[in-house]
């Protein structure tokens, strides 16, 4: 036997599986720990981020000096001193809660566009149980021209209300939604403004794109490449967040947009 392997062997029989698991833990604690501490931090950075979007949401359902707002069985925005004569009804994602798009609907509002905000509770979703744009039209007679909007699946849920009121509304707005085939607009004469985002996974750009055949063919699209679907909305629970651009620029993109949109006058 060489001089070696004796040496080997003879510190392997010194040092037990005891040993082993001491020299172990003493190498590896201090990767664990600071694994643990990245997490930790991860997550208190989260939920900080979550309770300033919280509060920033709690903040824009507030009244103001030139802003009435009113909740109920829906969040209205009304202008004090700035009347458009136009309103908007904004149906949100049913996974989402809706007043995570009260940002949106109040700095909309601050131009002088009435917003009514429409609740749909996800644990009890009913479709036919939801709000009608028919019944905010005629609870609101002051407001003449009137726009209909959505996001994912509140947007699939406005176009099903075209059909049957095209006559009383300006324009449809989408954000990464789409209509289905049941309910194509490709022969409706309405304004349509599709907003969608490269990263949503809610709905991806392909099926915006496929769906194009459903919408008129002046539909205006507008697309954000960097943006993701939780972001079209101040969802307190942003975790999974693919965006490459932050949630207050993309807001804004799609404030602007949509703004556009509404002032300009109809042609059509």
């Amino acid at each position: 036997m060489s001089v070696s392997n004796h040496l080997f062997q003879r510190v392997d029989s010194m040092m037990g599986s005891d040993t082993v698991f001491l020299l172990f833990t003493f190498f590896m604690f201090p990767i664990m720990l600071f694994s643990i501490n990245e997490v930790i931090v991860m997550q208190s950075r989260e939920l900080k981020e979550a309770i300033i979007y919280r509060e920033y949401i709690s903040k824009n359902l507030e009244s103001s000096e030139n802003l009435q707002v009113e909740r109920k069985d829906k969040t209205v925005f009304s202008n004090k001193h700035l009347n458009t004569g136009k309103g908007l009804i904004f149906y949100p994602e049913k996974q989402f809660t809706s007043v995570s798009y009260g940002p949106l609907m109040r700095r909309l509002a601050e131009e002088g566009i009435f917003c009514v905000l429409i609740d749909i509770p996800y644990i009890i979703y009913d479709p036919l149980k939801v709000i009608k744009p028919s019944e905010i039209i005629e609870k609101y007679p002051d407001i003449k021209d009137w726009y209909i909007a959505g996001h994912s699946s509140g947007g699939r849920l406005a176009c099903s209300y075209i059909k049957e009121m095209s006559e009383k509304l300006s324009g449809l707005i989408l954000l990464g939604a789409y209509p289905d085939p049941q309910n194509s607009l490709g022969s409706e004469k309405i304004k349509v403004l599709s907003i969608y985002a490269g990263k949503d996974r809610m709905t991806p750009p392909v099926k915006v794109e496929k769906a194009k055949e459903y919408l008129p063919a002046e539909t205006e699209y507008y697309f954000i490449p960097e943006g993701d679907g939780i972001q079209f909305s101040w969802y307190f629970q942003n975790f999974g967040s693919d965006a490459g651009i932050g949630l207050a620029l993309q807001q804004d993109e799609v404030f602007k947009q949509m703004l556009s949109f509404i002032m300009e006058k109809n042609d059509m």
